[in-house]
This record gives structure tokens, C-alpha cells and sequence, in this order.
């Protein structure tokens, strides 16, 4: 679990920064697979939401 959530957040940045939709879309789907806690999984939503908070800016 620990090492698929690194690995997604490592996608969804590089998804992020070329503005791949495919990539970005597969993360979240992956994320609705996963379980809704767990250290891993928790982490993996902070990462998300503060890359998110920061195209906000």
C-alpha cells in the first residue's frame, strides 16, 4: 500500500506538471480505490490536495 501511494503521488505530479488529463485521471481513480485509512492513503490526500491548493495561487 505504502509504496503504491508513493508511486501515485509521484504520477500525479508528473501528470500535473505536463498537463496530462490521462495520468492525472488514472490517479483518482486509483485513490477511489483505495481504502479511506491509512497512513499511506492519508498522505497520498495531503499530497494531492496541497498540489491542488497550489494551482489555486
Amino acid at each position: 500500500m505504502d509504496e503504491a501511494c508513493n508511486l501515485a503521488r509521484e504520477a500525479i505530479k508528473v501528470g500535473h506538471k505536463y498537463g496530462s488529463e490521462r495520468i492525472t485521471t488514472n490517479v483518482r481513480l486509483l485513490r477511489n480505490e483505495l481504502p479511506r485509512k491509512s497512513v499511506a492513503v492519508t498522505e497520498f490526500d495531503e499530497a494531492l490536495s496541497a498540489l491542488y491548493s497550489q494551482e489555486e495561487r
